[in-house]
């Protein structure tokens, strides 16, 4: 892992060659930098585009002394990706053996010294050279802050290039931002004087086939030129004139093509036109200014390209930001509007990470992921809500509607934007639930159309009733609890319920068993710890709603049924090492009589037929169950007990079994290197490389056809391990295993900011947003107005999110502190370690108010309302 630097991890040599730092909207779309600076992965069109750039689309720099041009570059540093292919499938002379793609720019005049330093949402690149006079700085970053997800969906990339003139020569510095329409040749380019900014902004022209909307670049310099058109030409004529006339004193004059002019052939290989925004600042000796531009982009509807669709129904839906914006000049204007402000929310969020003492790993953990939200794994729907993707192929979503069993491990929104997260259960009840109550594990699109083939799984069905409870104790509503308890009522008692054909828990016993589809994507025939753990947290979950809602029988059954099936889980599920499955793998009778059920199952071509469980379920060579986990130690053999925690249902299960589970998992499926481990399924880690392994096997007694992606490495399941060992108060353990993680995804083999499992960008990875929570040990129940923290350390700097407000938490010897720096906290009691503050007293604001003491909670008598910039604080001493 890179070290930690004034603006966040520094990434040098072969850390940079795989770096795509995405920036955007959630549910916007967003544009990669590299590490040398290069804009690339254009996903700014409702779907992926990995390894794309957007024609010639680049900024560059020129320094003038006296009227003459000293140097120009592109603000590019060293090319560091491979020299004889490209990526992915490319044009005519841009694919294997023909050298860098053009759009990379490799060619041209650019810098030699470069440096990468990024901490999600921002990334600085600074640039230099002997032969250039000055030093130049990019920040870019995503609007992203949390309470805000409007602000937070924009779609837009924010950049600011500082120059800092460090000769003793006064110059003229011009910084040129060129940008391409990606609607090919004969576009609409039209240029915008706004007064505060200036907008180049590029629309397709009246022939184009190319999606609805636009794309602009703005810039906010006093002193900016226009080049509406670069010139048309075959061959690579674009940009070698464009340098040309880049290269002449001054600002780039103006070019103009009507929309049905022809201008040389188009099938050379610049791919599109361009057009160019050029700003000039003139630096004395030693001064430094900034000039800020923004990319944004209006492609308001989302084709339905991956699946048939109803005649009834169209293949194109509005995304959200289609209805707020009328085009990307109007998004600049607010853009330009509202910089300073978003900048700085930005900045404050960011810091609170990057200044905090959470270990370097955690951070990186927890940032890296986020920038998941910015890509085209997330859409938002015209309503607002989301929708989303496992993760992401090249040019392709992968797996899609926000598969409930993936998505269960998600658990970033909840805190950041829990308005979001809220709308996701919602659209649960509205779209997804059946009859039966059953979840359809995916959203089909358009909404409404019908559900998805593969019966409900137990993860996602119980998921959804953990995560009602979650959204229901951040927000502290019990109205919208009331307003969905019908729903979640439902969809917990789908369990036991006549119409589940799977006979989860038919004699509502507490113990799973039945046919139980999962996130590993079959089916398991007899009670596991894993999915048991699920619903021994769902049940107490559903008791402490049900009292609420005064539904008393419900709670009781719901109390009894955890009680006796906890016993029989601990009874039967642990064999004093781990927990794991009670299967008698060669009773074939378990697959047998769900025969007369439909299954489905996906080909690699994603063509579905339907088969009998038996034909897939048995082994007649080997006379036993296939795809089973059996006597296995599982890294998410009591995943139950990481939701229990991060919702304040505490231990769910005997804490020294627990603790001895945890143990056997760090000991048999965590490795420090991998170099030994047989894997023949998708390759997550290589030799040299650590991590945590699905399943293992101790005692040999593996079955011959194991549990699906049984010796793989999911990263959100090692976060979600590594945050049990927090709650346990295992941070060494814990931390080898983030690191291990972490060390992964260094830039040298993989990028930092794009996880991957089925697919990049894999939203699974986001229960890395748990490390933070189990690190300072969070429980917020802001239905009962209370706030819990138990640190790893005495003396902590940590961020914290309660779902209605976020800030820092700072603790010392003699007292701690709890600021906010976003929204409004009701409190009534804050839990904290307060051994070390005799006598104890408490300040607002730095005026005494009272409050009172029992043991380890701060009671505050009739209740405490904290806003935006107020800061509690208590000590021995005010």
């Amino acid at each position: 892992m890179s070290e930690l630097g004034r603006n966040g991890f520094i990434y040098h040599g072969e850390g940079r060659r795989n770096i795509n730092f995405p920036v955007g909207g959630i549910g916007a779309g967003c544009i990669g930098i590299s590490a040398s600076g290069r804009l690339t992965d254009w996903e700014i069109f409702n779907k992926p585009s990995k390894g794309t750039f957007n024609g010639l689309s680049h900024f560059a720099i020129k320094a003038e002394k006296n009227g003459k041009v000293v140097d120009a570059r592109m603000l590019h540093g060293p090319y560091d990706e491979g020299q004889i292919i490209g990526h992915y499938k490319m044009r005519l002379l841009q694919g294997y053996g023909h050298g860098t793609q053009l759009g990379a720019l490799a060619g041209m005049p650019h810098f030699k010294h470069n440096t990468f330093e990024a901490m999600f949402p921002t990334a600085t690149l600074s640039f230099d050279y002997e032969k250039f006079p000055g030093k130049v700085q990019l920040d870019t970053f995503s609007s992203f802050i949390p309470l805000n997800s409007d602000d937070s969906s924009l779609p837009a990339a924010f950049y600011t290039i500082t120059v800092d003139n460090n000769t003793s020569d006064v110059l003229d510095y011009y910084i040129s931002s060129v940008l391409g329409n990606p609607c090919g040749y004969g576009g609409i380019h039209e240029y915008l004087d706004e007064g505060s900014h200036k907008t180049l902004k590029l629309k397709k022209g009246k022939d184009s086939s190319f999606i609805n909307g636009d794309i602009s670049i703005g810039c906010d310099a006093e002193d900016v030129s226009c080049q509406r058109y670069l010139f048309r030409g075959d061959w690579f004529d674009s940009l070698t004139v464009y340098w040309d006339e880049f290269n002449t004193p001054g600002h780039l004059k103006d070019r103009f093509y009507h929309e049905d002019e022809k201008s040389a052939n188009k099938t050379g290989h610049c791919p599109c036109d361009h057009g160019a925004l050029t700003s000039k600042v003139t630096l004395q000796p030693g001064e430094k200014k900034q000039v800020r531009f923004s990319i944004a982009w209006h492609y308001p509807e989302q084709e339905i390209y991956w699946r048939s669709v109803p005649e009834a129904h169209t293949k194109l839906i509005k995304n959200y930001y289609g209805t707020q914006w009328q085009s990307s000049s109007d998004i600049h204007k607010y853009v330009f509007s509202n910089w300073d402000r978003l900048e700085k929310e930005v900045f404050t969020f960011r810091n609170a990470f990057l200044n905090s003492s959470l270990p370097d790993a955690i951070k990186d953990a927890i940032t890296s992921n986020l920038a998941t939200l910015v890509t085209p794994t997330i859409m938002r729907l015209e309503d607002g809500m989301l929708w989303g993707w496992e993760g992401l192929n090249d040019a392709t979503g992968s797996c899609e509607g926000s598969c409930n069993h993936v998505w269960n491990y998600q658990q970033a929104l909840a805190f950041l934007f829990p308005d979001l997260e809220r709308g996701l259960r919602e659209g649960e009840y509205k779209y997804r639930m059946m009859e039966s109550g059953g979840l359809s594990i995916r959203q089909i699109l358009p909404l409404n159309t019908g559900y998805f083939e593969i019966t409900p799984c137990v993860d996602g069905q119980l998921g959804s009733v953990i995560k009602a409870f979650r959204e229901w104790k951040l927000s502290g509503d019990n109205t919208w609890l009331a307003e969905n308890w019908v729903s979640i009522r439902k969809i917990m008692s789908y369990v036991w319920s006549p119409e589940n054909n799977d006979l989860w828990d038919p004699e509502k016993t507490g113990v799973l068993s039945g046919r139980q589809h999962h996130t590993l994507d079959m089916e398991l025939y007899s009670p596991s710890s894993w999915l048991n753990s699920f619903y021994l947290t769902a049940l107490k979950a559903t008791s402490e709603m049900a009292t609420v809602m005064g539904d008393k029988q419900l709670a009781n059954d719901c109390d009894d049924m955890y009680t006796r099936g906890r016993s029989w889980f601990e009874d039967k599920l642990f064999n004093g090492e781990y927990f794991t499955q009670a299967i008698q793998l060669d009773d074939k009778e378990l697959i047998t009589r769900f025969d007369h059920l439909s299954h489905v199952v996906f080909d690699g071509n994603g063509k579905k037929f339907d088969t009998s469980l038996s034909s897939v379920y048995w082994s007649q060579e080997h006379q036993q169950l296939n795809y089973q986990i059996g006597n296995a130690c599982g890294i998410d053999q009591i995943l139950g007990q990481w939701h229990a925690n991060i919702v304040g249902l505490k231990d769910i299960l005997d804490s020294d079994m627990v603790d001895t589970a945890l143990s056997s998992i760090y000991c048999n499926n965590f490795k420090e290197d991998l170099w030994d481990h047989v894997n023949p399924c998708r390759t997550f880690g290589l030799e040299g490389e650590g991590g945590t392994i699905n399943f293992t096997w101790p005692h040999n007694d593996k079955q011959a056809i194991p549990v699906p992606y049984a010796d793989e490495l999911f990263t959100g399941s090692e976060y979600a391990f590594a945050s049990l060992l927090l709650y346990r108060g295992q941070a060494e353990k814990a931390l080898n295993v983030v690191k291990a993680v972490r060390g992964r995804y260094t830039g040298a083999r993989r990028n930092p900011w794009s996880e991957i499992e089925c697919g990049s960008n894999y939203i699974r990875a986001l229960s890395s947003f748990s490390l933070l929570t189990a690190w300072s040990r969070q429980f917020v129940d802001m239905v009962n107005g209370e706030l819990s923290f138990k640190p790893q350390n005495q003396v902590e700097n940590l961020p914290w999110f309660s779902g209605t407000a976020w800030g820092v938490l700072a603790t010392s010897d003699d007292k701690f502190s709890i600021q906010v720096l976003k929204g409004k906290i009701e409190l009534k009691k804050i839990t904290m370690p307060l051994s070390g503050l005799t006598p104890k007293q408490a300040s607002l604001n730095g005026e005494a108010v009272e409050v009172m003491f029992d043991n380890n909670q701060v009671l505050l008598k009739s209740g405490m309302t904290l806003i935006q910039g107020d800061c509690l604080i208590i000590a021995n001493k005010v």
